[in-house]
């Protein structure tokens, strides 16, 4: 009997689903591409990127008016797309990574904001371990990539204290792997982005190095999409332009707030002490320029609502 390597097979089972899911049918059909009234059910990943998220959520209860959102939490931003294709939820908070790729392969979604974190390059040591820089000889260090922006800036300024490049061991690994790398102790380190630094931070794990001063322009860390960790995606069709603009700018109007506010929110929600998010900056959000949503693959813009009620039989429309 002839097998099948699982993730072939899930690649498979994830495309039936994506394509069962996009063509829809019927009255429910209608209904997931028909406007709706209300606040924009919004999915997101809690933890320090929904920051502006927190914030906007207690301006909106502080203000007496209706609020253009309502929060709706999830594990994972994978299961956000799938929600958002489905029509469980009108807008959600993607990863780069993983919006970009949903853009390019399913049609009727947009891409219009985006929660952005400085790079930086920071290397997080395990929390078992109790090493400074020169100790790192013969231990592993997970990067991007050894063409890595982030790497090159570490691997400099190591030098500069003394520290033999060649001697560390290099274990390339996407970023969104590294922090499970830590936890399994299958790397000794990890050369991060600033936005993953803090998320393992948040979990016991040491800074041994950090410098603020990388800027992106290179595969790990691109230029256009300079330090962009979340996108904000919505459907092109049954949500309206007039609630996503509402939504990005309840969104921009929390991410106004003074650092030591949304500090404040994110420990509240997420339980992270104040100490720990005290030493990194705050994440932002900002609406996407054109040059970001064509780097994205994000085509199209989100059409105006119609008032023509398509609930009823026989609707066309």
């Amino acid at each position: 009997m002839m097998t099948m390597n699982r993730s072939v097979l899930w690649t498979l089972v994830n495309t039936v689903v994506v394509l069962h899911l996009v063509s829809g049918c019927g009255r429910h059909g209608h209904d997931h591409g028909r406007p709706k009234s209300g606040p924009v059910r919004l999915g997101y990943v809690g933890g320090p990127h929904a920051a502006a998220l927190y914030v906007a959520e207690e301006q909106a209860s502080r203000g007496g008016h209706a609020p253009a959102f309502a929060g709706v939490p999830f594990n994972a931003s994978g299961d956000i797309g799938y929600a958002l294709i489905a029509g469980e939820i009108d807008a959600g908070f993607i990863e780069t990574a993983k919006a970009a790729a949903l853009l390019r392969s399913v049609n009727g979604l947009v891409a219009v904001g985006a929660v952005t974190f400085p790079y930086g390059a920071t290397l997080v040591l395990r929390k078992d371990l109790d090493l400074r820089l020169d100790g790192l000889a013969g231990r592993t260090v997970a990067v991007a990539s050894r063409r890595c922006r982030l790497l090159h800036q570490f691997l400099a300024d190591t030098e500069r204290h003394g520290v033999n490049p060649s001697s560390i061991t290099l274990a390339p690994m996407p970023f969104d792997h590294m922090i499970p790398a830590l936890e399994a102790r299958k790397a000794d380190s990890i050369l991060t982005r600033g936005g993953h630094a803090l998320l393992a931070v948040a979990q016991d794990h040491k800074i041994l190095y950090q410098n603020w001063d990388v800027t992106g322009d290179d595969e790990c860390c691109p230029k256009t999409l300079a330090q962009v960790e979340l996108v904000l995606v919505t459907r092109a069709k049954g949500v309206g332009a007039r609630r996503v603009k509402a939504l990005v700018s309840a969104l921009e109007a929390g991410s106004a707030a003074p650092a030591d506010i949304l500090r404040a929110a994110v420990s509240v929600r997420t339980r992270i002490p104040l100490a720990v998010l005290e030493p990194f900056p705050v994440a932002s959000f900002t609406a996407l320029t054109p040059e970001q949503q064509t780097e994205l693959g994000s085509a199209g813009t989100v059409e105006e609502e119609d008032d023509h009620d398509c609930g009823r039989e026989g609707c066309d429309h």
